[in-house]
């Protein structure tokens, strides 16, 4: 299995090391929750996870980061720190109960009342940073949300790795779905059979989303048993397949439909696909992303169509890793693109003076990795509107 390594620890801490410095700071303190790990599991491993509530780690300009997780009424997780020792990157030793009062402790005892602090706005919860403007007032603490998105952005081998991985279990639920399929069946079974597939290939977090209509298939929804929608002969799907392996998320977005397409939305899916591969040419290291963007809405635009710059459309395109979007790219915002980055592209396209209802798609969308002079294929199946 594809997966990180000692080496991609110590890549990551060198370059968290170097951020430490640039940044002129003593130290860093990163937050998560059970949803949002990102900065945890990047200083943790593969395999570490939050569980309940919230985690912190200290990570200082010199020496080990101090972890701070699991709620104190759960404390038989830490024995995941031993059992899985392998795949999780600190002992015991440097795992703490995550009050404030156990990070202050730990703060002081590595002189830390004072200096400058580098923290995550953006996932430090309220309590915590009001705590610590109390408790130091001595202690700058400035936001590196922005700065440490951006190191995490730039993937290492391993990461390219489960990026990969990720991408295949997408593209095997993606041809699964030819013979799953078939009407009558209900939106939720669907992305429930996705999950499924997801889980038997190891994944550890899904996010699909889906949408079932005969001509509108430019906003996918969260499926739910509770007002489920039914495959009928002559449905358009739109399939958002997208799964974390090893904290890495990847997406396949397709159309699907139930018998023969009507003309326009094969011809929407087709200038679609057509600009997606346009973008896909101009990736390569030192492109701005907004540029990508305006190629896919000319593209779009010269085959008939609206694009995504012309009504209420999904993003372009966005940036991947230990967060399902690193990055979401705008025509407006500038987004400097650099080797080893991971991002998938899926523009949409719209029938003339689109509204609710009417002729539209979002995707198809594909995975690609930026490589030295170019980019590099994450997917497999070729693009295609499948017929079922």
């Amino acid at each position: 299995m594809a997966g990180l390594t000692l080496a991609d620890k110590e890549w990551r801490y060198a370059r968290i090391r170097k951020f430490i410095r640039e940044h002129e700071l003593d130290a860093i303190l990163l937050s998560g929750n059970a949803w949002e790990e990102c900065n945890i599991r990047y200083v943790t491993g593969q395999y570490f996870r939050i569980g309940q509530r919230y985690g912190y780690a200290l990570f200082p300009a010199d020496g080990e980061p101090e972890i701070f997780a699991f709620h104190p009424t759960r404390a038989y997780q830490y024995r995941c720190v031993d059992e899985f020792k392998d795949d999780i990157w600190f002992d015991r030793a440097h795992i703490h109960q995550p009050t404030f009062e156990t990070i202050a402790k730990v703060m002081r005892a590595k002189g830390l009342e004072k200096g400058r602090l580098g923290i995550d706005r953006s996932l430090l919860d309220t309590v915590k940073f009001e705590a610590l403007r109390q408790e130091f007032p001595d202690l700058e603490l400035p936001d590196i949300a922005a700065g440490f998105t951006e190191l995490r952005r730039v993937k290492s081998p391993g990461e390219l790795s489960l990026a990969r991985q990720s991408a295949r279990v997408c593209d095997e639920i993606w041809l699964a779905m030819r013979d799953f399929i078939r009407p009558g069946i209900y939106d939720y079974q669907i992305t429930a059979e996705w999950s499924r597939i997801m889980y038997e290939h190891q994944a550890d977090k899904v996010f699909n989303l889906m949408q079932i209509n005969s001509l509108d298939v430019s906003c996918p929804y969260w499926t739910s048993a509770h007002s489920p929608v039914r495959v009928e002969e002559g449905s358009m799907i739109l399939m958002e397949i997208t799964a974390a392996i090893g904290g890495y998320w990847t997406q396949r977005v397709a159309l699907a439909s139930v018998g023969e397409p009507q003309p326009i939305m094969r011809e929407l899916h087709k200038a679609a696909a057509a600009a997606q591969v346009k973008g896909a040419e101009a990736i390569k290291p030192g492109v701005n992303a907004k540029d990508i963007c305006h190629i896919m809405d000319e593209e779009i635009r010269a085959a008939g169509w609206l694009s995504a710059a012309d009504f209420e459309a999904g993003p372009r395109g966005h940036l991947m890793g230990l967060t399902i979007d690193e990055g979401t790219f705008s025509a407006e915002e500038d987004l400097i693109l650099k080797e080893n980055m991971v991002l998938v592209l899926h523009p949409s396209a719209a029938g003339p003076g689109f509204q609710l209802k009417k002729p539209g798609v979002f995707g198809p969308g594909n995975m690609y990795a930026v490589t030295a002079d170019g980019c590099e294929k994450l997917y497999g199946p070729e693009i295609e509107l499948m017929i079922l």
